[in-house]
């Protein structure tokens, strides 16, 4: 993404989501049209490997919320390799909201 204005509004409704607020997003909000992978009942490596395989099959703008136990450090090498945009935020329980892009 190279849009600074949008990363700013997708971290920021990243924020409201690991804070506790539901996904329910209204219509201006910019994540309204992403779909959420709720992964964080996965033992490792299956966050990783979910992730992965969901971030495969994005087409070009397309994108998805992968809502993982802990923050997937061992993840975003793998985005990056696959020049695939990435936005995380770690929620208070520990678990993390990961936006993932093919821009």
């Amino acid at each position: 993404m190279n849009d600074p204005a949008r990363e700013s509004v997708v971290r920021e409704a990243l924020r409201r989501m690991a804070a506790g607020h539901s996904h329910q997003a209204s219509e201006e909000d910019a994540l309204a049209a992403t779909p959420l992978v709720d992964l964080r009942e996965l033992e490792a490596p299956g966050p990783l490997e979910h992730a992965l395989l969901r971030a495969s099959q994005l087409r070009p703008g397309e994108s998805f919320v992968a809502w993982t136990p802990r923050v997937p450090k061992m993840l975003f090498p793998h985005l990056r390799a696959r020049r695939l945009y990435y936005l995380a935020e770690e929620a208070s329980d520990g678990s993390a909201l990961v936006y993932i892009e093919h821009s």
